[in-house]
């Protein structure tokens, strides 16, 4: 039992998962607040739904990439990390947004056939990005671990 306490310990005093639940909660409330700009409703269920501004996928990937440089500075490890924080941000603007296009395509015409009283389930739409949210979302993911380690773990 001691070891897996002394485990859950370290893993959460980890600078890097530190970063991260900081860059998700500020990311993702940020969400909500530009979602609300746009439609004047606070919808809280965006906070861990796919898509919107800006990219959390992006902004937590990118965080931990940036974490990573401040500890190890050009590793392996960070060229790794580097390499997967272009994947997820091309799939962020790529084949999640041609999916959320699909999605409102067939929602469309799931409507026109709810007019013959016909009730499929309506599809989630928002689950990839445009390049400027994921843009915004990159940008936070540097932003915050530089200020989490140039001010916070000195």
């Amino acid at each position: 039992m001691n070891i897996l306490m002394n485990s859950l310990i370290e893993l959460l005093s980890n600078k890097i998962v530190i970063c991260c639940a900081i860059t998700f909660l500020i990311v993702n409330l940020l969400k909500i607040f530009f979602n609300y700009l746009q439609t004047k409703k606070i919808e809280w269920k965006l906070f861990l739904m796919t898509g919107g501004m800006p990219s959390s996928h992006t902004s937590f990937v990118t965080c931990v990439t940036t974490s990573l440089f401040f500890l190890e500075g050009i590793s392996n490890v960070f060229i790794l990390s580097l390499a997967l924080t272009i994947i997820v941000m091309v799939d962020a603007i790529g084949l999640r947004r041609a999916v959320g296009k699909q999605a409102m395509l067939i929602n469309q015409l799931i409507d026109e056939v709810m007019k013959k009283k016909f009730k499929p389930q309506r599809l989630y739409e928002l689950l990839g990005h445009t390049p400027s949210q994921t843009f915004v979302g990159f940008i936070f993911g540097i932003v915050i671990p530089n200020i989490m380690f140039l001010l916070v773990f000195q």
